[in-house]
């Protein structure tokens, strides 16, 4: 088990405010939080984090564009996409998206996993909770 999750929050306060209520109790952890996309530039290239989620209060384009940031930044960064529609979402971007909804279910569904190391191969994760696993 990692030592601490590291969580990076982008989107509305009070989406963060649910990221950190979905943190697994006995884990230790740290959560930044970048309030848009601006804000996620500023963050120093020496953080590292497990797990991002992207809040709907976050356009298409941002989400798209933070979505393309993070993969060059934290490549293994397992990225929580949180939509009203999944419309627009460029799949290959996030390892798995929800509506809010389903949000504090499906974080922590994320959150065991990644603070249990496990990593399956990204094709194994399920793009949505509709396609299977939670």
């Amino acid at each position: 088990m990692n030592s601490t999750l590291h969580v990076l929050s982008i989107g509305s306060p009070a989406g963060s405010n649910a990221a950190c209520d979905a943190l697994p109790e006995r884990q230790r952890s740290s959560v930044t939080t970048a309030s848009s996309v601006a804000a996620l530039y500023a963050i120093s290239i020496d953080a590292a984090f497990d797990v991002v989620v992207l809040h709907p209060s976050l356009s298409p384009l941002e989400m798209c564009d933070a979505g393309a940031f993070i993969r060059r930044r934290w490549s293994t960064a397992r990225i929580l996409a949180i939509v009203y529609s999944a419309e627009y979402l460029k799949t290959g971007l996030y390892d798995i998206w929800t509506t809010p909804d389903e949000t504090r279910r499906v974080l922590v569904w994320l959150l065991e996993r990644v603070a249990a190391e496990d990593h399956p191969a990204a094709g194994a994760w399920p793009q949505s909770i509709k396609e299977g696993g939670l």
